[in-house]
């Protein structure tokens, strides 16, 4: 996919560029009240996150199904975790045919919460 910059980035002070700070302003306030509000949560299980800018098709569950293969040959308990959502049922499907353990829950929390209880690879 290729992204083209639009011309008002390049301009110091643009009409777009004037009308559009307020909107900055707001969503910069927005952020940081996210920020403040939610709750960050530590897990004593070791990590390894994988993404990317992109919603689809840049190979971030091939390289999961990668990591846990090495990860496995090195005999660490792992599992790969994903939000679940229907539309994923081919991803899932592709995990698991791997004989990878998938833990998929409503949010990524559960989860890991889950991988904790199942001693994941501590």
């Amino acid at each position: 996919m290729k992204l083209i910059k639009p011309k008002f980035w390049d301009e110091k002070n643009s009409l777009i560029s004037f009308f559009l700070l307020p909107l900055s302003f707001l969503f910069q306030f927005l952020s940081n009240l996210k920020k403040k509000l939610t709750k960050k949560e530590k897990f004593s299980i070791p990590i390894i996150c994988v993404g990317n800018i992109y919603i689809g098709g840049t190979g971030k569950t091939p390289l999961c199904i990668e990591l846990a293969k090495i990860l496995e040959k090195l005999n660490k308990k792992i599992a790969i975790v994903k939000k679940f959502y229907k539309a994923h049922n081919d991803e899932f499907m592709l995990i698991e045919s791997r004989g990878i353990k998938l833990l998929k829950y409503p949010s990524r929390s559960l989860a890991l919460k889950r991988a904790e209880i199942e001693k994941l690879d501590e």
